[in-house]
């Protein structure tokens, strides 16, 4: 099990190492992304502190690697396959597969998009009367 340093270590390293988020971040932002861990209610993060990206899976998903795989049937059989991501941080900007934490999903969504697999990470938007969804998708990063 990791500590929460340990996958602070992890989350750092990967955003480091991403030349794809970097680039990303530095054309829509004009800085590299920064790793936060915590949030001081002092001074909340606003989008100055931007951006907030949105990652998953949040642990090893195994079954969700395997869904993957069905959509890429489902595509090559000549049909349409897509995959939903609810996004329940109203701050995020993005959405990405969380490499650090499940490689193997992360290429596996690489690759289901690169053979037609639809992807549509929305923002939630929770209300008194219900939730929604934002119209527009988050770019994937």
């Amino acid at each position: 099990m990791h500590t929460t340093v340990g996958i602070a270590t992890l989350w750092a390293a990967a955003l480091a190492s991403s030349r794809t988020l970097r680039r990303w971040s530095l054309d829509r932002y004009g800085k590299a992304v920064a790793l936060r861990v915590g949030v001081d209610m002092r001074r909340p993060p606003d989008e100055s502190d931007a951006p907030f990206i949105a990652l998953f899976p949040d642990a090893v998903s195994e079954r969700g690697l395997k869904h993957l795989g069905t959509l890429k049937g489902i595509v090559a059989a000549g049909e349409r396959a897509a995959m939903f991501y609810c996004i329940q941080r109203p701050d995020a900007c993005c959405f990405g597969p969380a490499d650090m934490i499940d490689p193997a999903y992360a290429v596996g969504l690489r690759d289901a998009v690169a053979h037609g697999v639809e992807v549509y990470p929305h923002l939630a938007v929770l209300t008194v009367e219900g939730i929604g969804l934002e119209a527009e998708c988050l770019s994937m990063v």
